[in-house]
């Protein structure tokens, strides 16, 4: 019986006529087996700014915001056969529980990234183009690179709550074991975790041949989460899980006073004895 918040996301705006800021919080609750909680109440919160006590101002669901979500799917050498397959029908499936007002963009990568279709609310013509996706025979996996031009893009977006899904079956290598991107790890992380950017990155690793641990850190130091799907026939029911905690996410409003600047913010929950 325990209980996980992944914090997503934290915006400050200036109050008019008010030295104040209204924060907005984006998080989300997660039981022991993953699955969103999506009954907390405002009471199983409490807050603090500084190692002060704040007053939580509302809580309510974040569902009637748009959500402008990047999918980012592995198309190397080794994907070829049932894995894009599966890849390709659960990624459809995703994009087919979308709401209309969300935007969806769609990006492969294999020794380069391709923008398939860009941000749009065109769900149909992104499903199409997720339709055609192909792996490249014998290409390998610039997983960085990719990570961090979907980020970039991502984060040319100034509204609605936006976030990553990336899907590979391997590690970050061109063949022969060599590293295949400009860019590392860290750097990913350093972008996506920036508080210009805030963009979470799910990870999905499918297989055996994935660099576990890197998936990991990728998607929670950046408030996302990692799944690991040891066949294809768990991808779709992933895929669902982003899903169904992207539209699970609550979104949680202060008042703060504290000058401009840098703040610590520390939310604590108690949810049915749980507490995290």
């Amino acid at each position: 019986s325990t209980v996980t918040l992944t914090l997503h996301d934290i915006k400050a705006q200036p109050i008019a006529g008010s030295q104040a800021f209204d924060v907005a919080v984006y998080f989300s609750l997660s039981d022991s087996a993953g699955n969103p909680i999506k009954d907390a109440m405002a009471e199983n919160f409490t807050l603090s700014e500084d190692n002060q006590p704040a007053q939580i101002a509302s809580l309510a669901s974040a569902d009637n915001e748009p959500i402008n979500v990047a999918v980012l799917l592995d198309t190397s050498g080794s994907m070829a056969g049932e894995k894009i397959d599966a890849a390709r029908t659960a990624a459809s499936r995703f994009i087919s529980n979308l709401q209309g007002g969300d935007q969806v963009a769609v990006l492969t990568f294999d020794l380069t990234t391709t923008n398939r279709i860009d941000f749009t609310t065109d769900h149909t013509a992104a499903r199409q183009q997720v339709e055609l996706i192909q792996p490249t025979p014998g290409a390998g996996t610039c997983l960085y690179d990719a990570a961090y031009e979907t980020i970039q893009q991502v984060a040319s977006l100034s509204y609605g709550r936006r976030a990553v899904i990336l899907l590979t079956d391997g590690r970050d290598e061109a063949g022969g074991g060599q590293p295949c991107s400009s860019y590392t790890a860290n750097d990913v992380i350093g972008l996506a975790s920036d508080e210009e950017t805030r963009i979470p990155i799910y990870t999905i690793g499918l297989g055996s041949e994935v660099d576990a641990q890197t998936l990991e850190n990728l998607a929670y130091s950046t408030g996302g989460r990692y799944q690991a799907s040891p066949g294809t026939t768990q991808l779709e029911a992933l895929f669902g899980r982003i899903s169904d905690e992207l539209r699970s996410q609550y979104i949680l409003h202060y008042t703060s006073n504290s000058v401009p600047g840098e703040h610590t913010l520390t939310i604590k929950v108690n949810y049915r004895s749980a507490q995290a």
